[in-house]
């Protein structure tokens, strides 16, 4: 099939056969459902779950997706820009020990991590999503996003799979990004290929990317009738915009707009492009409620056939016009043929009546490019901290443990020019928080904050000290000593079975799941190691909480026009990405 659209202001239906086959690739508005279908099957088959994104809300993903993402089976790992990381202690409990939370630096200062990418993959099934919308409440229950879903076995596997692992290996080599996180996105790589073995589908999607080249050079190069565009986001020349229509040359262009200034846009700097290139352009205006944020490139040639571009880019030189490595950011994208437009239409507006909305950059130290923090890893001989380019200057580390979210107590030195640091003699629980300290020009700055990733959950053997993980099968009754993942409590002993059996320590005992589950029997062989958590860790219970929370209402007052407005409260009133200066 070539794929089976449904708008995003469209109700659809997961039981139908386009989710259930195989090889299928649909478009949908969230990838929220097709993770509780995954879940359904209740054979914990999938092993990696990753979820890449601009910006997360940790609270909402706690709430929300990680109980039902954990009851497939797979580890978890989220993946968000450093740059927008602000995550909430009091809300992100679990961070740093029933998950990865992991940041990532493109190598051009000042460019953003933009991808939105969904994974969850087995040996039997995989599920990737490529969409519009950040990890939140705001992207995955409210607004009007567009995702592509593609759903693999290992009979039947689309190239978009095939194409995801392909992109999961290069930014990893492109980007600075947490061990942890880049560990999972290589996993994940992996648990794809193996996918791919059996019959590869063409769909007709195919997945672009700025990893290797602009996607504005991945786009058709055949002749165009009509253009359609929309994104939330337009830089301030119009230079995407000026760049589409002099590759795809088009006789008419649409583009739409939300009411309310809700999309940041130049309407004198559209119009000069559009006089200079001498083409008919119509202005529509969407006055739809929800908040759009589904990005559009939508072209119909001259034989009728219509394409289009989905995914993160917005309509800006940052997204469409540079590679990662000529500066560009971290953008990831679906070609494709679909069966209906995905245009959202509007009412006719002249271009002189839209107004000019621009978002000021935030004032903020730019974490990027001083004591850029990756990572913070609980070691056997100390806290080990990863920093995403060497140490301009020497800084301290503070941590604050458990639930102490304002006491912070320093905990260490990192010299200048370190990129990797051992803190010695420093034993931090998994999810306790950490961030740098360091004086510049005579003021005290601080670092981005970043929870500690504890990957010792298997301590020892008792009965056996020479058997670790790799020989030890599930039903083995080895009595072994163990760091709880979700509580972060102190060490227990107890078998190998009944830790598989999820009887985990004192505090976690009680945890009701809701649902009998098996991960693996007595004569599967020695396959421990594939049942662990991080690297080397038991899994732990499934989340009670597997229900969305039910989101706020979401605000619909723009700010005013008149009045500069900085990214991050953008963002909490519109659900908007970020300023056009970074996407």
């Amino acid at each position: 099939m070539t794929g089976v659209t449904s708008l995003p202001d469209q109700a659809f239906d997961i039981d139908g056969g386009d989710y259930r086959n195989a090889g299928d690739v649909v478009t949908v508005p969230s990838p929220l459902p097709y993770i509780f279908a995954e879940e359904k099957h209740a054979d914990r088959q999938a092993r990696e779950a990753l979820f890449c994104t601009f910006n997360a809300d940790l609270g909402f993903f706690e709430r929300a997706v990680l109980g039902v993402t954990q009851a497939t089976g797979a580890r978890v790992t989220v993946v968000g820009d450093l740059r927008m990381s602000n995550p909430d202690p009091r809300a992100a409990r679990n961070a740093g020990s029933r998950y990865v939370h992991g940041l990532a630096v493109p190598p051009t200062a000042g460019r953003a991590f933009h991808p939105k990418l969904t994974v969850i993959v087995g040996p039997a099934r995989a599920l990737v999503a490529v969409g519009s919308g950040n990890l939140s409440v705001g992207r995955w229950h409210l607004n009007a996003e567009t995702w592509t879903i593609a759903a693999a076995d290992r009979d039947r596997c689309p190239w978009l799979v095939v194409d995801a692992a392909e992109w999961l290996r290069s930014v990893a080599r492109l980007c600075a990004i947490s061990p942890p996180a880049a560990d999972a996105m290589g996993r994940t790589a992996a648990a794809l290929e193996a996918l791919s073995g059996g019959q590869v589908v063409d769909t007709g999607h195919r997945l672009v990317h700025t990893s290797d080249d602009p996607i504005i050079d991945q786009l058709p190069a055949t002749p165009v009738e009509c253009l359609r565009l929309y994104a939330p986001f337009h830089d301030e020349r119009a230079e995407a915009i000026q760049e589409l229509l002099l590759r795809l040359t088009p006789a008419r262009v649409t583009l739409a707009l939300q009411s309310g200034h809700r999309t940041v846009l130049q309407p004198e700097a559209i119009a000069r492009v559009i006089d200079d290139l001498g083409i008919d352009l119509e202005v529509v205006e969407d006055r739809h409620r929800s908040y759009r944020d589904g990005k559009l490139v939508e072209a119909i040639g001259d034989d009728g056939v219509c394409w289009t571009l989905t995914g993160s880019p917005n309509l800006s030189s940052a997204a469409l016009l540079k590679s990662v490595a000529d500066g560009g950011n971290v953008e990831l994208g679906v070609l494709a043929q679909p069966s209906a437009s995905l245009f959202p239409g509007g009412v006719p507006i002249r271009l002189d009546e839209v107004p000019a909305v621009r978002i000021s950059a935030t004032n903020h130290v730019d974490k990027a490019t001083a004591a850029a923090l990756l990572a913070a890893t609980r070691a056997a001989d100390g806290l080990h901290v990863t920093f995403a380019r060497p140490t301009p200057c020497p800084v301290r580390v503070v941590a604050s443990a458990h639930t102490d979210f304002d006491t912070w107590v320093d905990v260490g030195a990192v010299p200048e020019g370190a990129v990797q640091h051992l803190i010695a003699g420093v034993d931090l629980p998994g999810g306790s928080r950490v961030r740098t300290v360091w004086t510049e020009h005579g003021v005290t700055r601080d670092g981005n904050l970043v929870f500690v990733t504890d990957t010792r959950t298997f301590l020892a053997n008792l009965d056996h000290p020479d058997r670790g993980p790799d020989r030890l099968r599930p039903g083995s009754h080895d009595r072994c000593r163990w760091h709880c993942p979700c509580c972060g409590s102190t060490e227990w002993v107890t078998t190998v079975s009944a830790r598989i059996q999820r009887q985990g320590c004192g505090g976690c005992r009680g945890m009701r799941t809701g649902r009998r589950s098996v991960i693996a029997s007595k004569d599967e062989g020695p396959q421990f190691d594939e049942l662990l958590l991080f690297r080397g860790e038991a899994r732990p219970p499934p989340h009670p909480a597997t229900t969305p929370c039910r989101p706020a209402r979401q605000q619909s007052a723009a700010p005013d026009q008149s009045t500069p407005v900085s990214c991050r409260d953008w963002g909490s009133k519109m659900g908007a990405d970020t300023c056009t200066e970074r996407c």
